[in-house]
């Protein structure tokens, strides 16, 4: 005790919450005192080891990892135009009732229309959640990745300041050390834990994790992205599965862009002999219409398992049916699309909008969406 005493002295932590906390506790309860002391000084030392040697290249932004306070001063100043009056009305009279999606969707409250007791009730879910570690890779890597972005946006609340940030970023600092210690995994899994370990970096204000989500970004771009825009070992198994592979690594691909660009690495500039993250975004882009044209899986025998992309109030028989996969993955398509030529995503978007993906960036809609563009009238009046 004295020499951990004595350490943490030396380190400028004794008089911390966390430390006395610590000191604090009665029951002797184990996680309480072994977890918290260790989490600590981890918690430190990485934000030592993330202050040293930092290119003027990272500069970390705590807004919401995908978005800054520009994206949400934009949703503002145009929040009686489309996409974002929908948008608008989607968050504040909708509500998630997925745990995890729960605390997104109340940090969005807080951070989008100042809603402090959103954002407390976000804070309460968050210290309560219960992590299941049962479940597979893939879904544990994209619940930390809703749960980081969640913290920053509720990053900053009176109730989340001191102990209680602290505490919640070494727990987050010991998942990634965790996680980074997995073997034999699946590309889109390696792809999905490069977008955690990045996030971590911002999060943790930490430049080893960003830098290493930069590189493996970059490589995989170079060396796993045809220029057609197919991932070929996430699609030629022939296994019925190549589709949603090939959309759950576009998403994390561009998540990481946005995420790194607002961190003060533009990887949507980055390319590779013509090949660039929105290479793939493009090629899927033409299969969200034609979905039985890709060459890669069949679409499934049974119809009903196909989603019909439209407002259910609508009476046209424009509907869109497209592949379940593309229902349920599509958070990005907001974000790349302010890349991308508009008009090439017009008629996705107008179908899917108000567009919520709880794991691929949240109410991309509203945070990533663009101002319509009024159409000309006779006599050359916008309408």
């Amino acid at each position: 005790m004295m020499m951990v005493s004595s350490l943490l002295r030396c380190l400028g932590l004794f008089a911390s919450p966390i430390f006395t906390s610590w000191t604090n506790c009665h029951d002797h309860n184990p996680f309480c005192n072994t977890h918290r002391i260790v989490s600590s000084i981890r918690l430190l030392a990485i934000r030592l080891s993330g202050s040293q040697g930092q290119s003027s290249m990272f500069s970390p932004i705590h807004c919401g990892l995908f978005f800054t306070p520009d994206h949400i001063e934009q949703a503002h100043t145009h929040a009686d135009e489309e996409p974002f009056r929908t948008a608008w009305a989607y968050l504040r009279e909708e509500s998630p009732t997925e745990p995890v999606a729960l605390i997104q969707w109340n940090a969005l409250r807080y951070r989008f229309d100042e809603d402090a007791n959103a954002g407390a009730r976000a804070i309460d879910f968050l210290r309560q959640y219960e992590f299941d570690f049962s479940q597979d890779l893939l879904t544990t890597t994209k619940t930390w990745v809703t749960l980081a972005q969640s913290f920053e946006m509720i990053r900053g609340h009176k109730a989340l300041t001191g102990e209680r940030a602290d505490d919640w970023m070494a727990t987050f600092a010991d998942v990634i050390a965790t996680l980074n210690n997995e073997h034999d995994l699946a590309l889109y899994e390696q792809l999905w834990l490069a977008l955690l370990r990045l996030i971590a970096g911002i999060v943790l204000e930490q430049q080893t994790h960003f830098d290493a989500g930069v590189a493996y970004a970059k490589q995989f771009v170079a060396h796993e992205i045809r220029p057609q825009g197919h991932i070929p070992r996430l699609v030629e198994a022939s296994d019925g599965r190549g589709l949603y592979r090939q959309l759950i690594a576009t998403q994390a691909l561009v998540l990481i862009a946005e995420a790194a660009t607002h961190a003060g690495h533009d990887l949507w500039s980055f390319h590779h002999r013509g090949v660039s993250v929105m290479t793939p975004v493009v090629y899927l882009l033409y299969y969200y219409f034609y979905p039985d044209q890709w060459k890669w899986d069949p679409l499934p025998e049974n119809t009903d398992e196909s989603v019909t992309d439209e407002d259910e109030s609508s009476e046209t028989d424009d509907a869109i049916v497209v592949h379940p996969d593309f229902a349920t993955i599509k958070g990005f398509w907001e974000i790349a699309h302010r890349y991308g030529r508009p008009k090439d995503f017009k008629l996705l978007l107008e179908n899917a909008r108000p567009i919520y993906d709880a794991y691929g960036g949240g109410l991309t809609t509203l945070t990533h969406g663009l101002p319509l563009k009024k159409r000309r009238g006779l006599f050359g009046r916008y309408v």
